[in-house]
């Protein structure tokens, strides 16, 4: 029967649940006090599940983006401001003036800088994170980039 419990052990440590493991661990220490091998195991399950309870304790939540909460509808734009205007789209007037500030050491009004900056992480975001391409078997491909330092 003891041998029930301490292979049921083993098989849930190597499924990765040590609680579980942790129970039937404890059992078969508490029948067989001297069993050397269950004494063992159940000490570096107690460390596994103490690491686990560590790293979910200090686990926190993805940080809400900067942009949450922001409302451009209520950022003025001051009448001071000479550059040209950005409403809703991007316009090759907008970013010829924008281009052209820059180069004259000008900024543009942070609004615009936020409504880029927003632009920009909605594309991100919706960006798929794998493209599968279909190749022929005769053809050849070349990847040009980083592949993650390999």
């Amino acid at each position: 029967m003891l041998k029930a419990y301490f292979r049921r052990a083993v098989a849930y440590t190597a499924i990765l649940k040590s609680r579980d493991a942790l129970k039937d661990f404890k059992t078969v220490v508490k029948k067989a006090p001297n069993d050397k091998d269950a004494k063992l195991k159940l000490a570096e399950c107690e460390k596994i599940v103490r690491r686990v309870e560590f790293f979910r304790a200090i686990e926190v939540e993805d940080a809400p983006s900067a942009a949450e909460g922001l409302d451009l509808d209520s950022m003025v734009i001051d009448a001071e401001y000479e550059g040209v205007r950005l409403e809703k789209e991007m316009t090759q007037e907008f970013i010829n003036d924008m281009l052209e500030r820059f180069k004259n050491g000008k900024k543009i009004h942070k609004k615009y800088a936020y409504q880029i900056v927003i632009a920009v992480q909605k594309i991100v975001y919706e960006e798929p994170t794998m493209v599968e391409m279909e190749i022929e078997d005769d053809a050849k491909l070349t990847v040009c980039g980083d592949t993650h330092g390999k």
